[in-house]
């Protein structure tokens, strides 16, 4: 990946109208200079030091990649060394402050450009920007559902399928960015946001089709006023998330990702998360799964594919969603079962020294 170089630019050159004083000139006029001069020579200072940082972060890079060279060209033998291992955890560390660009996708899209925060303060600060514009935006949406369902107007859910489209390949873009800078992103979410996207092209091109519509319209759009109210409530819990963690100066507070579960008791887990994950994810799939089915028998044409690609794609996304969101409730309720063995067995060794 190319850096811009820093090129001196010509600050401070003063008309000779300013540069030369006059007689009439006040105090202010004065002072004004004073502080100009002082801007000139910090700007000066930071164009100095902008352009060797960037010397010795190329240096850097070229001896990291030629040591993790001679790393690799090491005998297999010496290969599990704790040596060796150290030198690969340090390389691994170095590298998290150097410049990175994004994902494929995003190289695709905006070229090899640098994505990656050095201050853990500006990743913060990305993340919740990142946590806000999916509230935001998905309230737009939300509000724009249930006008599609009562208006029943052909512009407006062609509206709601241009921005979903928008909506979440945002998202994919964004996550990338987190990536590189320390967010563990499942792959699957990545995918199923790609998924999405392709979903509401083909549905939007679907429902052309006026038997599909009169079919499918109504389920669709409330498959997507239940998925965008349970998206808001993820999106308020993890902002408020955010912030505590950030308080309390978590190391991990990058980890949080939109779909990650809440470390409730098991028992309200199972009330206020696992019992609207399974409706939705249910229903998602019966939606998929009656598209699918009914294009089958229907004529083939460019909307009857489009039609069955649709529910195609509805069902897999609800398999895999029920699937991942499985695992970790599972890992949650370890977590809590292992800290509610371990608080009882610190009560029993205070008992025990107690007696």
């Amino acid at each position: 990946m190319s850096e811009t170089p820093v090129t001196a630019t010509p600050v401070g050159v003063a008309p000779a109208a300013v540069a030369e004083e006059g007689e009439g000139e006040t105090q202010e006029i004065k002072a004004l200079k004073g502080q100009h001069e002082e801007l000139v020579a910090s700007f000066q200072r930071y164009q100095s030091a902008l352009k060797e940082l960037q010397s010795t972060r190329a240096s850097l890079q070229s001896e990291i990649k030629a040591f993790k060279g001679g790393l690799g060209a090491l005998p297999s033998a010496d290969q599990a060394h704790p040596c060796v291992e150290a030198c690969r955890s340090d390389m691994t560390s170095m590298q998290y402050f150097l410049p990175r660009a994004g994902s494929r996708l995003f190289r695709l899209i905006f070229g090899s450009m640098n994505v990656r925060f050095v201050q853990l303060s500006e990743r913060i600060a990305y993340k919740q920007e990142f946590e806000r514009y999916k509230a935001r935006f998905g309230l737009v949406l939300l509000v724009l559902l249930p006008l599609s369902l009562l208006l029943a107007n052909p512009h407006l859910d062609q509206a709601f399928g241009i921005m979903s489209v928008m909506y979440y390949s945002i998202i994919v873009l964004r996550e990338s960015v987190l990536k590189v800078n320390g967010s563990r992103i499942n792959l699957w979410w990545t995918a199923h946001h790609i998924l999405t996207v392709a979903i509401s092209q083909t549905s939007g091109v679907a429902m052309r089709n006026p038997a599909f519509r009169s079919r499918f319209r109504v389920l669709t759009l409330s498959l997507g006023m239940l998925v965008f109210g349970f998206q808001q409530v993820q999106t308020k819990y993890q902002l408020r998330r955010l912030r505590l963690m950030t308080a309390l100066a978590k190391t991990e507070v990058m980890s949080v990702t939109s779909h990650e579960t809440v470390s409730f008791r098991p028992d309200l887990m199972a009330r206020f998360l696992l019992l609207p994950i399974l409706f939705i994810n249910v229903y998602q799939m019966w939606v998929g799964y009656s598209m699918a089915a009914y294009g089958l028998t229907s004529p083939w044409d460019r909307d009857t594919l489009c039609m069955v690609a649709s529910g195609a794609g509805f069902s897999i996304m609800a398999i895999g969603n029920l699937l991942k969101s499985g695992r970790a409730v599972r890992r949650q309720t370890s977590k809590h079962q292992s800290m509610v063995r371990g608080k009882s067995l610190a009560r029993l060794f205070d008992s025990a020294k107690q007696q």
